[in-house]
């Protein structure tokens, strides 16, 4: 059987692509998931998180050399200067890592250390922390996530 024909009867039965994962969660689990993707489609596409779709990013280095394997983070920046730190929970366990930026990542992102700055949830709009001055930021970016968490995406905005 060709494979059209073979998409074609599965399409007369009533069958689609998006039913197998919709059928794989209970009614809540769906609408949770559901939710979460709508979140991140909406983040992204979000003008005030233009960095996501900018090709520009850097992997940010430790404050002390080593690693946390379980935590993937990222600077993702704009030319126009907006920036969205991305950080992404690999497995399901409590991560935290102290991370910094160089001197070259800094003057890509085009933080200063004389000015103050907040980190922004990107998905739900709510300010992680307080206000804390650029030298600050890039010295210490402590990124803490807890097993639930499965990424966390940070906007940089002026305080």
């Amino acid at each position: 059987m060709e494979p059209e024909t073979s998409i074609r009867k599965t399409r007369l039965l009533g069958f689609r692509r998006s039913d197998y994962l919709r059928s794989r969660f209970s009614d809540g689990a769906q609408d949770a998931l559901t939710g979460f993707y709508h979140s991140l489609i909406s983040a992204r596409l979000d003008t005030r998180n233009r960095a996501l779709r900018a090709p520009a990013y850097r992997y940010l280095p430790t404050r002390d050399g080593t690693a946390e394997t379980r935590l993937w983070v990222a600077a993702r920046w704009s030319d126009d200067g907006n920036v969205v730190f991305v950080a992404h929970n690999l497995w399901y366990a409590d991560v935290a890592q102290s991370y910094y930026l160089p001197a070259d990542l800094t003057a890509a992102l085009q933080l200063r250390s004389d000015l103050g700055y907040r980190l922004v949830d990107a998905l739900s709009g709510t300010q992680l922390g307080a206000c804390r001055s650029g030298a600050d930021l890039a010295w210490n970016f402590y990124v803490a996530m807890a097993a639930s968490t499965r990424l966390q995406w940070m906007r940089l905005e002026r305080c």
